[in-house]
């Protein structure tokens, strides 16, 4: 306990308590009376005997009661406070993760870490009737964060807010959800403003995510409460480690060395003493995509990335399926987690799959978590590859033709750019690729290449030069000059781009970017500034492989021989019918999206793992595979810290030690103490 004026308290003490007990002390001497008879006034005995102006104290009811009132009220005069758990702040935003890891069933009581940080939050509205004036605000952080309750002291409807989040598969982005809070650390009046606190409650599993970018929240104070078993001690052996003979790594193939079917995996005991650490219980899917051989179209590669955080070895089954039929089954063992991380595996499997196809894959364990234990993803038919070339009416490139019929596609066709318009209006297939032949043209929702030329909406540079000029850089690791050497290619008749904020420079000529990619209304386009006739590129095989780079890399958004799936809460885009009114999205969550008049529409996020009907949509995306393939939500291991601002912040209560005032309850008890004093005094009175 501590006081905030104790010395005016013991001012004021000094003064009344000797001037009440002055006045007991004190007898009343009166004047003499004649009367008849003494007999008939007997307390007159006692005053006509006062010879004195002080008398011995006796004891009284009434002097105890009143030194008891003055005391309590000199006690609430020095203003007593004393510490306890409670809400310290007059603003408090609270961050409620609710990414999949949340739902881990380890919580406490047997349910998902997200019903114990409800809990927790819920704990923490009825501290706030100790906290009279505290205002609270709650978000909910996913891939996407919200406002479920703006600042209010209203405890029913923080209580409703909080009762309402439900979990999602989505991965947490936790510098998304402070900059969320740190728009609600402003004020538009130019005076000194007081930030709230932020707390945040979570299993501390994006805490791994921290060493990608510094994370900063504008508050007063950053607090941490974890939810979940506790978390492993640095340096602790979780009673497993990687196979020293090397099972489960990664081979030069890709595979791993126990696709032999070698079990390596330990008796499955963990070591250390009876206060072992925490057992985190998940076998996660973290990666799972597929490609169709280049050579063998009826071919496709499967490849996929198994984690482990159990403290002990795991042997389990993959299993690949498609259209409820069993095409691959492979027996694997996970190293155990350690240290370092979760043990990982990887491997491959190639089946053949003549059409397109909706894959699965499975392990067969049971564990905490269930969202990582399946993938999906569509394989979209293997087809030639539709193009359009439009050109400027003088016909098209003959070059660019011989390079484009290289890859078979089926068909090809050539249009001048008004025929392309009127093409446009008229039907209801794209293609899967246009190529615009030194001809300026909006940038169309498919994928596109512009050869010779600048779309529309993209300047380009002025120059003075007239000959002949070099390539003098390219990014090597682009997907479109991926094998591509462009050290002796020269060209002329063109300077360079202007490129906007939102498009990708790929090579540099002097002036500028002569080669660029530019993502526009859902679609990747490649851009190519100077006419195939005006440089040597032709001459160079590197153009045949630059061509098929843009074929494999920015057709993926229309499909062709590249898997698709999607992370949940990801933005998706889809082609629609041009007659549908309405795309119906079906599966573990429904929705309906008007999409009168429009060539793609993003439909609403889909926040749970699983496969999804989107009617309406044009195949292959009307079928929709939605997977978890998240390495830091798999990895269920919970931390005992987050570092926010530069400062480590130790996981804690949802409360912290807060000072709260007693004198409001003294003087309470002074009043009912002061209507005892008054009640025995008048009943004295009237006897």
């Amino acid at each position: 306990m501590s006081f905030l004026t104790p010395w005016v308290a013991a001012g004021a003490a000094a003064v009344t308590v000797p001037a009440l007990l002055l006045l007991y002390f004190l007898k009343l001497r009166r004047a003499p009376q004649r009367v008849p008879s003494t007999l008939l006034w007997q307390k007159s005995f006692e005053d006509l005997e006062v010879n004195a102006p002080f008398q011995r104290i006796r004891f009284s009811l009434l002097l105890l009661l009143q030194l008891l009132i003055l005391a309590l009220l000199l006690l609430a005069l020095a203003q007593p406070r004393v510490e306890a758990a409670g809400i310290a702040v007059d603003q408090l935003i609270v961050l409620i993760d609710r990414s999949a890891s949340m739902r881990a069933t380890d919580g406490d009581g047997g349910g998902t870490r997200l019903d114990e940080a409800k809990v927790r939050a819920l704990d923490l509205v009825d501290e706030m009737a100790r906290s009279p004036g505290t205002q609270m605000m709650v978000i909910e952080v996913g891939a996407s964060s919200r406002v479920v309750a703006p600042f209010t002291a209203d405890r029913r409807a923080l209580r409703r807010a909080i009762e309402s989040i439900e979990p999602s598969d989505e991965e947490a982005d936790l510098q998304g959800a402070l900059d969320l809070a740190s728009a609600f650390s402003y004020s538009e009046e130019e005076v000194e403003v007081i930030l709230p606190d932020v707390l945040l409650i979570s299993d501390g599993a994006l805490a791994r995510i921290e060493t990608m970018e510094p994370l900063a929240v504008r508050a007063q104070n950053f607090r941490f409460t974890r939810v979940g078993p506790p978390a492993p001690a640095d340096g602790d052996d979780d009673g497993g480690g990687f196979d020293p003979n090397g099972d489960g790594a990664l081979d030069e193939n890709g595979a791993t060395n126990d696709d032999t079917n070698t079990n390596t995996a330990n008796d499955g005991t963990a070591s250390g003493d009876a206060a072992a650490p925490a057992r985190f219980d998940n076998i996660g899917i973290v990666a799972f995509n597929a490609r169709r051989d280049r050579d063998n179209a009826e071919e496709v590669r499967f490849f996929t990335r198994v984690i482990n955080t159990r403290p002990e070895a795991v042997r389990t089954t993959l299993t690949l399926r498609a259209g409820g039929e069993t095409l691959a089954t492979r027996r694997v063992t996970i190293p155990a987690a350690d240290a370092d991380g979760p043990g990982e595996y990887g491997t491959r499997f190639r089946v053949d799959l003549p059409g397109g196809a909706l894959v699965t894959i499975r392990h067969n364990e049971s564990d905490v978590l269930g969202s990582d234990n399946t993938a999906a993803l569509v394989i979209p038919p293997p087809a030639p590859p539709d193009v359009l070339v439009v050109h400027d009416g003088g016909g098209a490139d003959p070059f660019l033709l011989s390079a484009v019929e290289v890859f078979d596609p089926d068909p090809l066709r050539t249009m001048t750019l008004d025929e392309y318009t009127d093409y446009l209006d008229a039907t209801d297939r794209e293609p899967d690729l246009i190529v615009f032949d030194r001809v300026s043209a909006a940038l169309p929702s498919v994928p596109s290449l512009t050869v010779g030329a600048a779309p529309q909406a993209i300047d380009t540079v002025a120059s003075d030069e007239t000959g002949g000029q070099p390539i003098i850089s390219w990014d090597r690791q682009h997907p479109l000059l991926q094998h591509v050497n462009l050290d002796s290619i020269v060209f002329a008749g063109f300077a360079g781009y202007d490129l906007p904020t939102h498009a990708d420079a790929v090579a540099h000529g002097p002036a500028g970017p002569v080669i660029a990619t530019v993502r526009l209304r859902g679609a990747t386009h490649a851009l190519v500034g100077f006419e195939l006739m005006n440089s040597n590129w032709p001459r160079h095989p590197s153009i045949l492989v630059f061509l098929q780079n843009v074929l494999d890399h920015i057709r993926q958004d229309g499909g062709g021989d590249v898997s698709m799936t999607w992370r949940p809460g990801e933005t998706i885009r889809v082609p629609v019918h041009r007659d549908a009114g309405t795309v119906e999205v079906s599966g573990p969550m429904s929705a309906s999206v008007d999409v009168t008049g429009s060539e793609r529409v993003t439909l609403p996020m889909l926040r749970e793992v699983g496969v999804y009907s989107a009617a309406g949509a044009r195949p292959p995306h009307d079928v929709l595979a939605v997977s978890l393939l998240s390495d830091a939500e798999s990895d269920i291991r919970t931390s005992d810290s987050v570092t926010v601002n530069a400062e480590r912040a130790t996981a804690g209560a949802v409360t912290e030690q807060a000072w709260r005032d007693i004198w409001p309850w003294l003087i309470a008890a002074g009043l009912v103490l002061l209507a005892a004093e008054w009640l025995i005094y008048v009943r004295r009175a009237s006897i």
